[in-house]
This record gives structure tokens, sequence and C-alpha cells, in this order.
């Protein structure tokens, strides 16, 4: 029987299936650097949908990046022709649902390895509030998925948002500047999240901004962050800091997502719930306060590799779902409730003295 090294002398046309979403394909990155670290020679295609394509589009380690619109994936008549005349040596199944089989059926090759999606250890973890695996993490699902014919390991060197600009990686920007105590300094927000029960309560970062404006004054100025689905968030925070005399700017439904990580990279910090900025702000190494309301760090979501507090509430009723609600089930929706401004407050402050931000 071939071990792995030798099985993988015969791979040199690798294909890896990640559809969606900001944040799965973010947590994809450090496996595609481990490939190319190890085996230079290896062409490393990679399938997306396209709306999502821009997180993968400028890193380099990918040789094919094929975009495919949704619609177009939905068709019942669908046929990848973009790659059937490639024969690949091993497929990477790394989304594991209809779609991605739709994909693979259209295919040629000769190995496949699928993601085991953990569905027991996510609704143990749902359901008895009992994780059947400890410290569980996606990226190192995913590695697990790519080593069954790949002799890779994790380098623990961070998720992957390569800028337009960049040649090489250049992470964290904003952080690393030199220290003037003069220059303002500046704090993105991202206060949207895919569901509800994700998001901390608008009103509490409108409360928070002006604690610490009120005691930094001039000191800050602040980004508000999201896609079109959070404008209408933002913009009700930007109508009460103006109130209050806060330096805000609001780009949610105004930018890209490559001009949102430009906006990250340039900030000294951040305050985000747990979404596709949140990983964003981990590829970029700018340190951040991280909201988990009805998330769990046992689904294995957390900033990867990078600086950051968690800032959560121990409830028996924690977590409700394992991608989030559009309510909170029992009404009262205190895992966010009770993470009050003024205790996020306190964790800033002590966080931005360790890191030299006051």
């Amino acid at each position: 029987m071939l071990n792995k090294t030798n099985q993988f002398t015969l791979i040199t046309n690798l294909l890896l299936i990640r559809l969606s979403s900001i944040g799965d394909l973010l947590l994809t990155t450090p496996i595609i650097r481990a490939i190319r670290e190890s085996y230079p020679n290896c062409k490393i295609h990679f399938v997306t949908l396209s709306e999502f394509g821009e997180v993968l589009k400028n890193n380099p380690n990918i040789d094919t990046l094929i975009q495919i619109p949704k619609k177009e994936l939905k068709n019942y008549s669908f046929k990848f022709h973009n790659l059937q005349n490639n024969k690949f040596d091993l497929i990477i199944d790394l989304q594991n649902n209809k779609y991605s089989k739709k994909i693979i059926s259209s295919l040629s090759f000769s190995k496949i390895s699928i993601l085991n999606k953990q569905r027991k250890h996510k609704l143990s973890t749902v359901y008895l509030k009992k994780p059947l695996i400890q410290n569980y993490s996606v990226v190192g699902n995913y590695f697990r998925t790519a080593q069954e014919f790949l002799t890779i390991k994790e380098d623990e060197k961070g998720l992957e948002f390569w800028l337009d600009s960049e040649s090489e990686y250049n992470s964290g920007k904003g952080n690393n500047r030199e220290p003037n105590l003069n220059r303002m300094k500046t704090i993105s927000i991202a206060p949207g999240a895919a569901h509800s029960t994700k998001q901390w309560l608008p009103e509490y970062f409108v409360e928070l901004i002006k604690l610490i404006n009120n005691k930094y004054p001039n000191k800050f100025s602040f980004n508000l962050l999201g896609s079109a689905k959070e404008k209408q968030i933002c913009d009700s925070i930007e109508t009460e800091l103006i109130k209050h005399n806060c330096s805000v700017h609001n780009y949610a439904g105004k930018t890209s997502l490559q001009d949102s990580a430009k906006i990250i990279n340039e900030s000294d910090f951040m305050f985000t719930n747990d979404t596709g900025l949140m990983h964003i702000t981990s590829s970029r190494q700018v340190p951040m306060i991280v909201f988990f309301g009805s998330s769990s760090t046992d689904f294995g979501f957390l900033p990867y590799h990078s600086n950051y507090w968690l800032l959560e509430t121990k409830l028996w009723c924690r977590p409700c779902s394992h991608i989030g609600r559009s309510f909170c089930p029992l009404g009262h929706f205190n895992c966010m409730r009770k993470i009050t401004p003024e205790i996020t407050f306190i964790e800033f402050e002590k966080f931005a003295k360790e890191i030299n931000l006051l």
C-alpha cells in the first residue's frame, strides 16, 4: 500500500471546493497555503460561488479560481464545462452538500476526500449542551479532510485575505504604525450579522462609542462597516452618533468587500459580531473585541491565530442554534443583552492599554 508521500507524488492536479461563505472561505486559506508551500509543483484549482469570489481572487497560492453564479448551479442541467477536460488526481470537497456533489458528478478524478461536517457534534452542542469534540476548530477539520491524501500541517500563520495592491502579504498596517500619541486612532465596527441572534444590540454600539468618545475626546474616529443588508443598522447608529459629535464614517452598503478589507487593514481596532468581517479582521491581524450571542466557541469559528478578546455570557440556553436565528426562542435575548456597553467599555480599556492603543 502506498504511503501518503508516495500517493502525493502522483497528485499534480488538485481541485478544492468550498462554495460559501466569507468566513468559511477564509478558513480554507491555511490549507491552500500549506499545499502550496509543501508541494509547489501541484496545480491548485478552487471552485466557489461568484458571490464570494472576491475573498480569494488575489490569493497567489491558487492557480485557477472558478466562480459559479448560484442561480446557474441551481439549474438542473448544469454541467461544469470549464473543468470537464481536466483529469483531477485529487478532489477535496470542503462543502459537502448537494451543490458540491453536483459539480463533482460532472468531473473526472482519481481520488476524493469529503468533509465530515461533524453533525453529531453540532447537534449535541445545541440540544444537549455537550460538545462531543473538545477544542473543535473548523480549520482543523478542513486539514483532517485534506490529510486523508496529503501530508500537510497547520503553520499557525493565520488566515489570508489578499488586497489588490499586495505583491506580498503585509497584514495589519494600521496596528503596526509608529506610535503617535497625537494621531487620531481609527476604530472600525461591524454591527451586522447574517442572523439577528448573532448581533449585539445597535443601541449598545451607540452607547459604547459614546462612552469611548466622552472619556477620550478627539482620540478616535469610528468606521461603520457592512453590506447593503446592514445599511439600515449602520444608518441608525450613525444618526445617533452624529448627535453626540462623534467622528463617524458610514461605509455600509457603499464599499466592496475588497474596500472593506482595506478599511479594516488601516484600522487600529475593531468591534465585531461573529461574521465574515470578523474573519477578515483576523486575516489582517487587527486586534478586535468579538461578541458571541447565540454563537458558541464549540462550533470552531473563533478568530484564527489573531489578537482578540471574546465577550460572551454563560447561559444554560446557549447555543440555541449552530448558525443563528432570526429571534431569541425564549424572548429575552440575554446572551447579548447581558453584555452591556459598560462591561464592554471596561474590557476595551484593558485590552487597549495592553496593546498600547491608550
